[in-house]
């Protein structure tokens, strides 16, 4: 805990705070499966999207832009009807981190077929619209979208904490 945390029931709200982070991620976890179990599985899909690495110093800003770029690109899906995204930092080197946001969508029905078909090749150029050339990630696969067979196991690795593993 830290210094000046109280404990369980009015903690310091650090993300930093062992016991806040963790109480915080019960929380979130809680409130997104209370929304993700009223919607059918074949509703849902589970988005990775990534960009460049950065450094530690400008990883603040890297997520800011991040998130502003992902919901531009969401808000231009015509077959979504919501979405929950959560930013997360992966270290890859001495300073060095992987900013990438995964993002449980809600899909229209006619999601998988008709024109508003979303493939794995439409939110990759999807994807490039909106995030400029210099920070794309050089990765394999900077966008990976998936169909989801347990929403709640989805919920859990949307929703980890930094101090608890998601499996």
């Amino acid at each position: 805990r830290m210094k000046n945390c109280a404990g369980f029931q009015f903690g310091c709200e650090s993300p930093y705070c062992r016991a806040c982070s963790i109480r915080h991620h019960y929380k979130l976890r809680d409130r997104l499966w209370e929304v993700a179990r009223e919607i059918p599985p074949s509703n849902l899909r589970i988005g990775t999207f990534a960009m460049a690495d950065s450094s530690d110093m400008s990883l603040r800003p890297s997520f800011r832009f991040l998130s502003q770029c992902a919901q531009e690109m969401l808000k231009e899906v015509p077959s979504l009807y919501g979405w929950f995204m959560r930013r997360e930092a992966s270290p890859v080197a001495s300073g060095y981190f992987h900013p990438h946001v995964h993002i449980l969508l809600h899909v229209k029905p006619g999601y998988s077929s008709g024109r508003n078909c979303m493939s794995e090749a439409k939110w990759a150029a999807a994807w490039e619209k909106v995030l400029p050339e210099e920070l794309r990630s050089t990765q394999r696969s900077p966008v990976l979208v998936e169909s989801v067979e347990s929403p709640e196991s989805v919920v859990r690795y949307i929703t980890k904490s930094p101090f608890l593993k998601a499996n």
